[in-house]
Parts: structure tokens; sequence; C-alpha cells
């Protein structure tokens, strides 16, 4: 993995090159995710088909990486047969040379929106209190200075990192040391949110 990179990384000096290639991995890419999860789901080629409203026999020229071009009415198709969200974005070369590298077949995976909004009600979340910006997390011992470890539930947003909270709480006031719900808001660029955690 570490070869590709660094051969990816030393090629892509050469701008033609460098959008040929990534050109190709996008095309190669989607006609493999296109497949992986169509088998991920347990279906033919012919039930994607109905699912997506489009031909067959397309479907089998986009999971052979037979087309030139797909449009996004398309795209958003297979989405909606998948029950799934369609990402599209631009990104720097550095970030298509990552994602090249850890191409998996588990990562072209994706869990239906049922299961996998299921799933994230389990997870915990981290939030960098300067940015603003969320991520998920597998560990809450993972918790750093600047950030707030979250988990969520039925009952919405519960802090599970006693240390950052207290921090953040004793800027605008002194922590509560009774047993109970503890509660405070706090700004995150420039937005309110409200927290809560229960103290036992």
């Amino acid at each position: 993995m570490k070869e590709l990179l660094d051969k990816l990384t030393n090629e892509f000096s050469d701008r033609d090159y460098a959008h040929a290639y990534m050109e190709s991995h996008a095309v190669s890419r989607i006609a493999a995710q296109i497949h992986a999860i169509r088998k991920q789901r347990g279906w033919s080629q012919i039930r994607l088909a109905h699912e997506a409203g489009i031909a067959q026999e397309r479907v089998s020229k986009i999971e052979s990486a037979d087309f030139d071009s797909l449009t996004m009415k398309t795209l958003q198709k297979f989405a909606r047969a998948f029950d799934c969200h369609l990402n599209v974005s631009y990104v720097p070369f550095s970030k298509g040379i990552l994602d090249t590298t850890n191409l998996s077949p588990e990562r072209l995976t994706v869990h239906p929106r049922e299961q996998d909004l299921a799933a994230c009600k389990r997870k915990s979340f981290k939030v960098d209190v300067e940015t603003g910006t969320w991520q998920s997390v597998t560990n809450i011992e993972e918790a750093s200075p600047g950030t707030v470890d979250v988990a969520l539930d039925d009952a919405g947003i519960h802090y599970l990192n006693t240390q950052v909270m207290t921090r953040i709480t004793t800027a605008t006031g002194p922590v509560p040391t009774c047993k109970g719900d503890m509660a405070f808001t706090f700004k995150l660029a420039d937005h309110p949110h409200r927290a809560e955690k229960r103290v036992t």
C-alpha cells in the first residue's frame, strides 16, 4: 500500500497523467461499488434494474465499467434503489490518492438507510470545539483537548467525557456538583448547542 501511495504521489506531478488516472479510477470505483452493493443486498442484476428503473443491459454495462459517463439522474436512481446517500464532491489529489490506496471490498459496501441510522444511534461522536466539526469515534477514550465526546440515544445528546465538559462549563460558570441531570449550553461555529449529562 505504501509503495502505491509513494508511486502515485510521484507520478501525479504530471498533470495530464494525474487527471487521466483518477478519471479512470472513478469509473472503475463506481462500477465496483454498484456491483458490491448489489451483491451485499443479495440482488440479481434484474432485481437492481427493477429497483432502479433502468434496463438490465444498462446495469450490466455499468458494472463492467463499460461506459464513458453517467448522469446524476442515473446515479440518484441507484442511490434510491440501494436506499443510501449519493456523495459527489471535489477533493484534493492527495485525498484521491489515499482513497485509491485504501480501497477494499469492505469499503465499497453500504448499509441501507434504516440499518445505518439504527447503528448511528449507538455510536459515539466527537466534536471539535473550535471548528464545530463532528466525527464518529469507536472509543470514547479517544477524547483530546478541544473536543467533546458524545453518544446519541432516543433522549438526545449526552456527554460522556466529564473532564472536557468541565473545562467548557467553567468558561461560563461553576460546574454543579450535585447528583442528577447537569445541563449547559455552549457555542460551536456561532450556533448554540445544548447538552446534558447524568451525574451519578
